[in-house]
């Protein structure tokens, strides 16, 4: 892997995606109250509290549940040597690194906010949780997407 540093990147719960949970539960209960204000007769506005509304609140609790086992720990990039090089995950609690079976997989890529899948789990990555080391881990990233 050529210019792509060896790297440990901070991995936080994603604040991009709880805004982007509670921006989409306000717009569920938007629609769910001018479904209401609209509704012509009692049957729709029971239709609406009856079976809307308990949908709705469901959904919030399995989107805070999802946010809160997001995965916390650092990803780490090893260049170098063949047979340690690859990525790692390191749990908070753990000071080795688990190694990742195979590369990463850019799925979304916004401002400061990568999403990224390995095989078994899913990454929110932020540039907000290590500064320093956004840009050598973006480098790795790209570098690892180019080979394969």
């Amino acid at each position: 892997m050529r210019h792509a540093p060896s790297v440990i990147h901070p991995v936080g719960r994603s604040s991009f995606l709880a805004r982007l949970l509670v921006v989409l539960a306000v717009i569920g209960l938007l629609m769910i109250l001018a479904w209401l204000a609209w509704a012509g007769d009692i049957g729709q506005r029971w239709l609406a509290v009856g079976i809307s509304l308990p949908a709705w609140a469901t959904w919030c609790v399995w989107a805070f549940s999802v946010w809160r086992r997001s995965p916390v720990g650092r990803l780490e990039w090893r260049a170098g040597e063949p047979e340690l090089a690859g990525w790692y995950w390191h749990a908070m609690a753990r000071d080795t690194g688990i190694p990742l079976d195979g590369a990463p997989v850019q799925t979304l890529e916004l401002h400061g906010v990568v999403l990224v899948r390995f095989p078994g789990f899913w990454l929110w990555l932020e540039e907000a949780s290590g500064r320093r080391t956004w840009w050598p881990f973006r480098r790795a990233l790209k570098a690892c997407q180019g080979r394969s």
